[in-house]
């Protein structure tokens, strides 16, 4: 605002003239005449000469924060995932809006209005005596009061005058505060021009001299840009820089629909991105989001030089318009260009369009373009704080000139730091990373918590609480955003001239990942289903009978700790196979093929045993695959049974239901490829959750009477929750078949990844479907709540036919495990040419010899439970553990401080043989009781 005056006003008392930058620490705040609270208002005793409209501020709000910075969004997404970075960059935005309220909130209503602070104590109410320079003595724990009527603060003096007359003890802090916040402001707005005048070169630089011929050097450019940059620095009132903001505004907005057209041209693929990419990246994306989105320096001088300063604040108002604006376009252009680029998204997603193409060339022009025109905002902030500090100093008749040469110092020091170091953005990002972070986010945090210590905090003092949190995700985002930087100076002049680090590795290290060559890879969202299916079955609808027998409370506790335990399992058995192959040089390893590999190169010891661990877990898989097809195809056979015998009036026999269900698995089983299964796990997983659904409609259609049921379980019943638990959710033969034919299988241990999403998923269902179901009917849960649903109502009925077809689909992916298997221990034994033919032959064979099985042995279920029992507790939970300290042996530095991985292991393994030995007592005992 330079030299902007606030006039005098006639009803306020005598004061001196006030420019914006004499509201400073050596302000006289006024004379002893004080008015009172209610009378003064702030906005009528600002009188700005040449104040800016409630559009033009938007302008400039909108420009403060959008630049850029949006076109770096997608590399952020790359660094977050899909759905953490949507998320992630709102949460951010919503901190940023609301630290700006914060700061802007509390300078009208409290330094500019009316009272600073108040004390219950009235021996210190004469401000006048204050305000006089005659202090009296204070003591610690109670405060003047005074009041600060002033038409108009900046940033820094909010602050000052925060610690000013604030608690005693910070009192001494308030020059620093102040000085804080305008040397912070300087030294981040000053560096990031640099950068800009650099951006700008390098931009012209590689557009005009692809399309010239040229070759011409950056500094050539450097010193063009120069030219323009001198004109437009020397622009002093924010009134004249509408134009250019708007401008700027508006090449950015035409460089983003350019960039949504190249990012929507052709069909988009969501199924290979992950929603989270890893914690080590996420540093990455905070610093990105925060420096490209915040624009904390401009948000008061915007303010103060309104002409209807109201309409700021408020819904809506100025900040809540342009921050919601700035929220939504970062989050459309991050998501979908990461979306459309992947892993290949750049700094600047422009450089990711085709250069050959003139419309993406305009794109880097007109954002060059706009960089230009922004950069006479960017400096008008830096250079009102310095010419505040210094403009006294100055004769008034040389504040013109003095002004003018002071720019043009300034600017060409600028230039001159871009033409000596062109490499300069690692410097200014730690410079931004540090000053952002500490400027947008934390000062205001603590403007707030220093102003209404410690009596005026909220219940629960629910304030201070917030600034904390709020305090702490700063630093986190300051020390993220300098490790980043400080490492990417490191590594930019480290670098040797063969590009590798002096601390990188010489050779190349053995990527499993890059080295598969799946024919027909699976989708992540694929994935997903796959898993879900091979976890979420009919048992869903047995947990409230596993919750009879274990209680409300413990049912949840023991389901949860279930799941945790699984999912754990599934990931040392998958990061295992993943470690095996990288040890052994393949791209793939399978189940039986890991073990066997962990024995083989594991210690002297275990070596022989390594064939046999391949025998056990192959044969384990075909045993209890093919003996659960029986079962389910008995089960899905009585189903079809009951229902269409009661409701048409015929008496079919239960074989009859066996041979007409056999039918349509003669085609199920012929699917080979994961891929095509997908949609009938899909469809299996809508069957069984619209059944899920109808369930929880009965259980909840009344109220619930938790009154009378049990929360714990008593000793003797543990063993058949845990049983009933355990072989539910434990679905571990399609872990590894899906992780080797998946197009990304970094995502499938990501956090969150596939593991974890289904499982968290399959977890809450359970508890959900166990506790309310038990819930709804107590000690009459009988084994499938289903069974529980009135049989007269047809809605009710139909939960059972919906099971069994969520069966019938779901055959197709037990089908595959056992004959993957299978085919590769037998394919060797027919010519290439045969077989396709071959498979057809084999599929369809073992399909009829397990019809027939399930026709000769209609009471086969408790036989395939004892075998069931035995192989699920063996290889869902034994076996990942024992693999995982096997592979771990020879480097006991691998398990950790004080071995707590081995410990670890040995306590799930304990818990494994419990499962073990439960679910063959159960299974053991029904055989006695039917056939005894």
């Amino acid at each position: 605002m330079g030299e902007e005056k606030v006039k005098g006003d006639p009803s306020a008392p005598p004061a001196p003239e006030y420019s914006v930058g004499d509201f400073n620490s050596t302000t006289k705040l006024a004379d002893s005449q004080i008015i009172s609270d209610a009378e003064y208002n702030p906005f009528e005793h600002r009188q700005i000469e040449k104040p800016n409209s409630t559009a033009g501020s938007l302008i400039h709000l909108l420009k403060s924060s959008l630049g850029t910075g949006i076109l770096a969004m997608p590399v952020a997404f790359k660094n977050a995932g899909l759905l953490f970075g949507a998320i992630g960059t709102v949460i951010i935005g919503l901190i940023c809006t609301h630290c700006v309220h914060i700061l802007v909130s509390y300078v009208r209503e409290r330094f500019t209005a009316g009272p600073l602070c108040r004390t219950a104590s009235p021996l210190f109410a004469s401000a006048s005596l204050y305000l006089t320079g005659a202090r009296p003595e204070m003591r610690s724990d109670e405060r003047l009061v005074f009041w600060c009527q002033i038409p108009v603060l900046g940033f820094a003096e909010t602050a000052e005058r925060v610690f000013q007359y604030g608690p005693a003890k910070l009192r001494p802090l308030a020059g620093f505060s102040k000085a804080f916040v305008d040397y912070a402001l300087m030294a981040t707005y000053f560096s990031a021009g640099c950068v800009y005048i650099v951006f700008i070169a390098t931009s012209f630089h590689d557009v005009i001299n692809h399309e010239t011929g040229n070759d011409w050097s950056v500094r050539i450019y450097i010193l063009f840009t120069m030219i323009p940059v001198l004109l437009i620095g020397q622009i002093r009132e924010l009134k004249y820089l509408v134009p250019f903001s708007a401008l700027a505004n508006l090449f950015i907005v035409v460089t983003f629909g350019i960039t949504l057209y190249y990012i929507f041209k052709d069909s988009l693929e969501f199924d290979d991105k992950p929603m989270f990419s890893s914690f080590g990246t996420l540093p990455l994306f905070f610093s990105t989001v925060i420096f490209a989105m915040e624009g904390i320096g401009v948000v008061m001088p915007v303010e103060n030089s309104m002409a209807k300063p109201q309409h700021f604040l408020g819904c809506p108002g100025v900040l809540n318009t342009a921050m919601g604006t700035v929220i939504v376009l970062y989050a459309v252009i991050g998501f979908f260009g990461y979306v459309r680029f992947g892993d290949e998204a750049k700094g600047s997603v422009t450089l990711n369009l085709p250069l050959e193409d003139s419309l993406a060339v305009a794109a880097q022009i007109l954002i060059a373009l706009a960089i230009l025109f922004t950069f006479g905002l960017q400096f008008y902030v830096p250079m009102d704080i310095l010419w505040r500090k210094i403009h006294d100093k100055i004769p008034k008749n040389k504040h013109m000139i003095s002004q003018i040469a002071l720019r043009t110092g300034i600017m060409i020091i600028m230039g001159g730091v871009g033409l000596a170091v062109p490499e300069l953005e690692p410097f200014i990002g730690l410079v931004g990373a540090v000053f952002f972070s500490s400027l947008g986010l934390f000062v205001p945090c603590v403007v707030e918590t220093v102003f209404l210590w410690p009596n005026e905090l909220g219940k629960f003092r629910w304030v201070l609480i917030k600034n904390v949190i709020f305090g702490a995700f700063s630093i986190f985002a300051l020390v993220a955003g300098a490790y980043v930087s400080i490492k990417d100076i490191i590594s930019l002049y480290t670098d040797d001239e063969d590009g590798h680090t002096d601390g990188g590795l010489t050779d190349e290290e053995y990527e499993p990942f890059r080295h598969r060559r799946v024919k027909k890879p699976n989708s992540t969202n694929g994935t997903i289903i796959h898993m879900l299916k091979g976890s979420l079955g009919t048992g869903i609808l047995a947990m409230p009978s596993a919750f009879r027998n274990g209680g409300l409370v413990f049912g949840v506790i023991g389901t949860t700790l279930v799941g945790i335990i699984y999912a754990h399992c599934v990931y040392l058995l998958v990061s295992t196979s993943q470690k095996s192959c990288k040890r052994t040089r393949v791209p793939v390893l399978g189940f039986s093929e890991t073990a066997q590999s962990v024995f083989r190169h594991g210690p002297t010891p275990t070596q022989r045993f390594a064939n046999a661990a391949k025998a056990y877990i192959d044969y384990s898989l075909l045993i209890v695959s093919f003996f659960s097809v029986c079962v389910y195809l008995l089960f899905i056979s009585t189903t079809l049974r009951d229902v269409i015998n009661g409701e048409l009036g015929i008496d079919w026999d239960t074989r009859i239901y066996i041979l007409l269900t056999a039918v349509p698995l003669v085609f199920v089983t012929q699917v080979r490829d994961l891929r095509y299964l997908v949609p009938f796990s899909a469809l299996a997983n809508t069957l069984i959750l619209v059944t899920f659904g109808i369930t929880l409609y009965y259980i909840f259609r009344e109220p619930i009477d938790l009154t009378n049921l049990q929360l714990f379980p008593e000793i003797t019943a543990l063993p058949s929750f845990f049983g009933t638990v355990v072989y539910a959710v434990e679905g571990i033969g399609v872990v590894l078949p899906v992780e080797n034919k998946m197009k990304h299988p970094q995502h499938f241990l990501a956090c969150p990844g596939v593991v974890s999403i289904v499982l968290s998923f399959i977890t809450v269902l359970y508890n959900m479907t166990g506790f309310f179901g038990y819930a709804r009917y107590g000690p009459d849960t009988r084994a499938s709540v289903t069974l529980n649903l009135p049989s007269e109502e047809k809605l009710a009925l139909s939960t059972q036919l919906l099971a069994a077809l969520a069966i019938l689909f779901t055959l197709g992916i037990y089908y595959y495990v056992p004959m993957d298997i299978l085919w590769r221990k037998v394919k060797h034994y027919f010519p290439a040419e045969r077989h396709n033919i071959a498979q057809i032959g084999i599929r369809f064979g073992i399909l009829v010899a397990m019809t027939a099985l399930a026709l000769g042995v209609p009471e086969l279920e408790p036989f395939i439970g004892l075998v069931g029992s035995i192989c699920s507790a063996t290889l869902g939970l034994l076996t990942p553990i024992v693999l995982d300290t096997v592979f771990r042996w020879a480097d006991p530095d691998a398990f950790g401080v004080f071995r707590w991985r081995l410990l670890k292991n040995a306590i799930l393994f304990a818990f494994g043989l419990f499962i073990l030995v439960v679910g063959t007592y159960f299974s053991l005992k029904d055989i006695v009781e039917i056939y005894g």
